[in-house]
């Protein structure tokens, strides 16, 4: 009988946990059935997509009743997938990001006694910092996930981070690094042929380092006006981004796009000044895209490039920033590529982290 894995994610729609989710199920394995279920239910183009891939792939899904904040469909969650639960009896749930936490939290507080106590529950860190003005769910919802010994890393610097929150938690916590495969590249629409493309990419929220983003942009144009940036991206800060910077001939704002890993080797660099990082997808889809990137030196972005990388900087320093794109033409960028692309493909393999996360399930 195959095990019957359950992926909980926020929704059907682009994201770096919805990425590893599916890039598990992926695994050619006929012992083990995967399902996804989403807290609240996704719409538009891109949920359409990510169901197309569920199905090419021949993952089962279960879709949301509600559109709602992330929430209130996390809150009613359990009181619509029991039934779902009660029809297929999983033998594992596997946990993504905040939301789907508290909605797994809350379904095993009230339907109990429908769960055999053999069912295993996995959850993976995906960040350094959890809970932001959530404390009292989070304590509670921590303490589950503990209780079961739930967790799993994807990178160090993320387990460190969280056993200094809970140091009196003695347990081993894994650590798996996502693993990603290569994406045949497709030209993207918009590149400037007579310019150096930058692509900024990823939540247009404080944690992407936005403010330093549009100051160096703002820096560069009045000195050195042969970059142009691309900015592609959604989130509650894009509305100030595109105010500071609409003036500037040199930068184009996009909305998502869905499948951006096919489409990273249009560009020239990546510019990525985040101020923390789990473990960085998007930097890992770039090397293997052969895309070199410009980052800050934060845990989650410098663990994804090799210890030498020259294109980095510390504390988001803007003048360091200005010095490196002043400077890119005295880089080899293909050799910087070629670097980058051996890094990942040595220890960011899809099937590394298929092969653990399947020995965990059985296990």
């Amino acid at each position: 009988m195959k095990h019957k894995i359950f992926h909980i994610v926020t929704h059907f729609d682009i994201g770096g946990s919805e990425t590893v989710a599916i890039n598990i199920s992926k695994a050619d394995n006929p012992d083990y059935e995967f399902h996804f279920v989403e807290v609240v239910r996704g719409e538009g183009v891109y949920s359409n997509a990510f169901i197309k891939d569920l199905e090419k792939h021949s993952i089962f899904y279960h879709r949301s009743p509600f559109s709602m904040n992330c929430i209130l469909g996390a809150l009613l969650f359990p009181f619509w997938f029991w039934k779902v639960h009660k029809k297929y009896n999983p033998d594992v749930y596997h946990s993504h990001t905040e939301s789907p936490d508290v909605a797994l939290y809350l379904f095993f507080h009230f339907f109990f006694f429908l769960i055999n106590r053999n069912t295993k529950i996995v959850r993976t860190l995906h960040n350094t910092k959890l809970w932001k003005k959530k404390h009292l769910i989070g304590y509670l919802v921590e303490h589950f996930f503990l209780k079961h010994q739930a967790n799993v890393a994807i990178s160090e610097p993320v387990r460190k981070a969280y056993l200094a929150d809970f140091s009196f938690y003695s347990k081993e916590i894994p650590v798996i690094y996502n693993g990603l495969e290569e994406k045949r590249q497709m030209p993207f629409e918009g590149i400037e042929k007579r310019n150096v493309n930058i692509l900024f990419a990823g939540r247009i929220v404080p944690q992407k380092g936005i403010n330093t983003l549009f100051k160096t942009i703002q820096i560069l144009d009045e000195k050195q006006n042969d970059f142009f940036f691309h900015i592609i991206g959604e989130g509650p800060l894009k509305d100030i981004l595109v105010k500071e910077l609409e003036n500037l001939d040199n930068v184009r704002f996009y909305g998502n796009v869905y499948n951006l890993a096919s489409y990273l080797h249009s560009f020239d660099y990546l510019f990525m000044p985040s101020e923390y990082e789990g473990l960085s997808m998007l930097s890992i889809e770039s090397s293997f895209a052969k895309l070199p990137i410009i980052i800050n030196s934060v845990e989650g972005l410098v663990d994804t490039v090799p210890k030498s990388w020259p294109l980095k900087v510390i504390n988001n320093n803007v003048q360091d920033y200005l010095r490196i794109f002043h400077n890119l033409g005295k880089y080899n960028h293909d050799s910087l590529a070629d670097d980058a692309y051996r890094f990942v493909t040595e220890r960011f393999g899809i099937k590394q982290m298929q092969t653990k996360y399947l020995d965990l399930y059985k296990n």
